[in-house]
């Protein structure tokens, strides 16, 4: 559509009333299964997941932490070793890296790379309850 096209405005619109009603529903669905004492169905928790992910990442504002940070991560995913957290954490990082296959950062949760996980994670806890 052309800039200044109205019917471009009207098009907004209607997608934001659709998305607010798709929200309702959501809601109203999620309500019922509570009620019910049901698990969510996996469609609508990942939905929930997503937005209020999205909603979390639009409004947060970073702020310098003064502590150490601890970083799990897929090994030979990411470049940067601190995840774009290094111009926010003053503390100083402990990187680990998870070996195996992963296609993506979920992967590090499933078998085999998860006992590893486990076990660096263990590793760390008992690292700071010493006061390391």
């Amino acid at each position: 559509m052309p800039a200044g096209d109205p019917a471009a405005g009207v098009l907004r619109s209607v997608r934001s009333y659709l998305r607010g009603l798709l929200r309702k529903a959501d809601r109203w669905r999620a309500a019922y299964y509570r009620r019910q004492n049901m698990p969510l169905p996996d469609a609508l928790r990942e939905r929930f997941f997503l937005v209020n992910n999205s909603r979390a990442e639009h409004f947060y504002q970073a702020r310098p932490y003064p502590g150490s940070m601890a970083i799990f991560r897929a090994k030979g995913l990411y470049g940067d070793p601190y995840l774009g957290w290094a111009e926010l954490v003053m503390g100083g990082f402990t990187v680990c890296d998870i070996p195996g296959y992963h296609v993506d950062h979920r992967s590090m949760m499933e078998e085999p790379a998860v006992k590893v996980l486990a076990g660096e994670l263990r590793r760390e806890l008992r690292r700071l309850e010493a006061g390391e």
